[in-house]
């Protein structure tokens, strides 16, 4: 996806003054090319997502709009106390966390991301965004620009083309037996094998938090639920909804886990977790029963 935001940032930078972004120790061409175009609104602050994170603060103090893009784990944890602390509904700050769950495959656990959107729920005022395909990220981006407060936008790539915008809470299927639940590209592979299913529903949920009512509006009368999430299990989608429905109710929940003795490309990952079309059919078909 960085292709499309880096394009979208040359634009956005040569019509808006008062935008800045901070980079994380980055070296691809786009970025270097940023920096060349607009030295005085792009800066490298190096392996130093702390400082990238109090010098936000004080741009944004001043009424600059903010990006600080990096690899979504170190910029998360290493900048997390400026990031809880610091930023409250008036500030215009952007967080773009480049290879969000397995994102970075090969480059091992140290680089997946699986606890980002756990983190970020903690912190009030955020919101969290999870693009589903690479195309959707240019009408994301359009849509929070305008928006004051803190924002992470979840970055994992997924080709697919598309003509659709981004989309925050999606609903494919009328089926009432079992609903299914999941976000971002994981929405590729769970829907190729239930959408033909007349028993499922399948929500994509794209934007967290969720308020209240829309929970209980979309899920309490699901008795049968299951989640396919790119994140551990604490801090999850599945613990959020859980914790406001009430009365019992049957569910399963494929979630990541980091392995750091196992290693291989976020396909491979995720099929070795159970994220491949058979495993998604059998839980479902196992929840029916």
């Amino acid at each position: 996806m960085k292709k499309y935001f880096f394009s979208w940032m040359r634009e956005h930078l040569r019509h808006n003054p008062h935008c800045v972004l901070l980079l994380c120790d980055l070296g691809y061409p786009e970025a270097l090319d940023l920096i060349a175009l607009h030295p005085d609104h792009v800066i490298n602050v190096g392996v130093a997502e702390q400082n990238a994170a109090l010098l936000a603060k004080g741009l944004c103090s001043q009424g600059f709009e903010v990006f600080i893009y990096g690899i979504s784990s170190f910029t998360l944890w290493r900048a997390a106390e400026g990031l809880r602390m610091y930023f409250d509904p008036t500030d215009r700050l952007r967080v773009i966390g480049n290879g969000g769950g397995f994102g970075y495959g090969i480059m091992g656990s140290s680089h997946h991301s699986l606890d980002d959107l756990g983190l970020v729920s903690l912190w009030r005022h955020w919101t969290s965004w999870i693009p589903r395909r690479d195309q959707e990220l240019t009408s994301l981006l359009k849509k929070v620009s305008p928006l004051k407060g803190p924002h992470y936008i979840r970055l994992t790539n997924n080709d697919l083309p598309t003509t659709d915008e981004f989309c925050a809470l999606s609903n494919t299927g009328g089926g009432e037996r079992v609903t299914v639940v999941t976000y971002g590209p994981l929405l590729d592979l769970v829907l190729p094998v239930l959408k033909d299913d007349s028993d499922v529903q399948i929500f994509g949920i794209n934007t967290w938090p969720l308020d209240v009512k829309t929970i209980q509006s979309h899920f309490e009368k699901s008795q049968r639920i299951v989640f396919f999430e790119e994140h551990q299990i604490e801090g999850s989608l599945s613990q959020k909804i859980a914790s406001v429905l009430e009365g019992p109710r049957a569910g399963i929940h494929i979630h990541a886990i980091s392995q750091s003795s196992t290693n291989g490309s976020r396909n491979y990952l995720l099929a070795s977790q159970g994220f491949e079309s058979q495993n998604i059919r059998r839980n479902v078909n196992s929840i029916k029963a």
